[in-house]
């Protein structure tokens, strides 16, 4: 008898034991919302409005508070301050507040994809050379600014002969075509439609000497790293929950481009309008992804000091936190069948 009731005490008290740490992991999740931020205006954070509207964080136990923001650079400074806790965004908007000591890493890619330089079709820019002393339409922290770094070493030409213009990107083409305040606006080859439809033309010699077929990592996903000290389950059940929604856009991209284009267009208040081909259009040229070679960032942080967006180059260490790596390569080569 005695011998029976031990083993019904043993017994219970593994399965209380079990109920306490199944409870205690769900709590780590749901006792705080993760607050994500994004630029409102860009699609590129699809995989993050998928998750949320099929709901897929639900699902992985994660309660979410979507902070929609206006730019890259808006999301670094959340991020950097602690306003948000993960940011999805251009992978160099984020260096700028990891070389200035803000507890920031970057843990996984989200898309990559080639650049287009656009200019006016009067022919006075046409070649490489044309640039010099004339006025490019970017923002400090773009992805885009990469490729031009790269293509511009590779023609021996340094940044400070092009003067650099602040403009929105929704303004961007009507600053080239309409107002001829710049000569040339560097943009995402998904983005390109925009500005053919305003008149603009490729830049000659970027197509001619192959710089447009060269894709770049673009967006990332970054995040506070004070609040990952604290939060490690519910960062990984996020990475968990990033995973699906690339597999939900891969397996379903009709209704996956559908949520997104609608997701835009609600989150704008109607401003920003896309149709389905147009999302599932842009996918000929951005592709998402889960995993990149790390040390790109580190070269990417080379072409940024030389661009002067920071002071120095940064380490792998600095830039990237390697928590997931391994899940993020296994679902990678599952995914898409690459890590490249």
């Amino acid at each position: 008898m005695k011998r029976k009731a031990l083993v019904i005490f043993f017994v219970s008290m593994v399965l209380l034991a079990t109920l306490v740490f199944l409870y205690s992991r769900s709590i780590s999740s749901q006792d705080h919302i993760i607050r994500i931020g994004y630029n409102l205006e860009s699609f590129n954070s699809g995989p993050v409005m998928v998750a949320y509207e099929a709901d897929i964080f639900n699902k992985h136990n994660l309660k979410v508070e979507l902070v929609l923001l206006k730019s890259g650079r808006e999301v670094q400074q959340a991020l950097a301050t602690g306003r948000i806790d993960i940011g999805s965004a251009g992978a160099t908007n984020f260096f700028i507040p990891i070389s200035q000591g803000a507890p920031v890493k970057i843990i996984a890619p989200s898309t990559v994809a080639p650049t287009q330089v656009f200019v006016r079709p009067d022919g006075e820019v046409k070649k490489f050379s044309d640039l010099v002393g004339k006025s490019i339409a970017s923002r400090p922290g773009e992805s885009s600014n990469l490729a031009l770094g790269y293509a511009l070493k590779k023609e021996g030409i340094s940044f400070n002969d092009l003067e650099f213009i602040d403009i929105d990107k929704n303004v961007r083409p009507i600053a080239l075509i309409r107002n001829k305040i710049v000569d040339a606006a560097v943009v995402g080859k998904y983005e390109e439609k925009i500005y053919l439809d305003y008149g603009a033309i490729p830049l000659e010699e970027w197509s001619t000497k192959g710089y447009v077929n060269k894709s770049f990592p673009r967006t990332v996903i970054a995040v506070n790293s004070n609040f990952m000290n604290k939060n490690k389950d519910s960062v990984s059940f996020f990475i968990d929950a990033f995973i699906e929604s690339q597999e939900f856009i891969k397996d379903n991209p009709d209704e996956a481009a559908g949520i997104i284009a609608k997701h835009l267009e609600q989150g704008s208040d109607g401003a920003i309008k896309f149709s389905t081909e147009d999302i599932k259009d842009s996918w000929k040229e951005l592709k998402y992804v889960l995993w990149h070679d790390p040390n790109d960032f580190v070269e990417i942080s080379k072409i940024e000091e030389e661009i002067g967006d920071i002071e120095s180059a940064l380490s792998l260490n600095e830039i990237f936190d390697l928590s997931f790596e391994e899940e993020l390569k296994s679902s990678q080569n599952e995914l898409y069948g690459s890590t490249d």
